[in-house]
């Protein structure tokens, strides 16, 4: 994967933390593209690392639930939607819109001719939340502050995974797709699945977001580009 690597940075917005040291696991001299916000916490090495998935083990194991080193998950895997699952947003789609039409390739057109398309790790993420075990039981949701709500729940409908048998919508089942803000589409989430706040991996495409939720203890991926394979491997591992 070309995607630089994780950061995970703490207390965002509250209190500097200390600058990063290098570490072999993490890269820190690169410029990253991804950057996973940790709130109440630092990554700084591998042992900061591992202490708080020890953490998060202990945590699981005493909730009864299986757990492994190998496969720490979150609760529940959140997503932005406009810039982060697909582009473009849908306020660029003015003047267009729905109703979406699939395209050979798997991208949607709109009423205007105008092409919506998936960021290039979305399915592969989609189908590993789906169907790779070690993610069982593990929530999927949408949290978006989408300008046009109604084309955006149509777009996961009509979004293939590419087995020709499954869309977006299929794993992707618990939507918060309103004004608002990030902080209070999460609290949401975290009530409707019945989770902490601080079990929830949220991925999105703007800064600011991921560091209002970093606040609340969520664990952000910030991905300016969009979801990538690099992102999503690189995320699910720092977590």
């Amino acid at each position: 994967s070309n995607d630089p690597p994780v950061v995970c940075m703490q207390n965002q917005g509250r209190v500097r933390p200390p600058s990063p040291v290098n570490a072999r696991t993490c890269m820190w001299w690169q410029l990253p593209a991804l950057a996973l916000f940790a709130g109440h916490r630092i990554c700084n090495g591998r042992r900061s690392q591992l202490r708080y998935r020890s953490k998060r083990l202990i945590r699981r194991r005493s909730e009864g639930k299986a757990a492994t080193a190998a496969a720490v998950r979150p609760r529940c895997v959140a997503f932005d939607l406009d810039g982060c699952l697909w582009y473009p947003d849908m306020y660029m789609l003015w003047g267009g819109g729905a109703p979406f039409e699939r395209e050979r390739d798997g991208r949607l057109v709109d009423r205007r001719g105008s092409p919506v398309a998936l960021h290039s790790g979305v399915r592969l993420a989609l189908k590993e939340l789906a169907d790779d075990s070690t993610w069982s039981g593990v929530a999927v949701a949408a949290a978006s502050c989408s300008d046009e709500p109604d084309w955006a729940r149509e777009c996961l409908t009509k979004f293939e995974l590419g087995d020709g048998q499954r869309v977006l919508k299929d794993v992707v089942t618990i939507l918060h797709i309103h004004k608002g803000n990030k902080q209070g589409h999460l609290k949401d989430i975290a009530s409707e699945v019945g989770c902490s706040l601080e079990d929830i991996l949220f991925f999105d495409n703007e800064v600011h977001n991921c560091h209002a939720v970093a606040k609340l203890g969520i664990t952000c991926a910030y991905c300016p580009g969009g979801l990538s394979t690099g992102s999503w491997r690189q995320a699910t591992a720092a977590f």
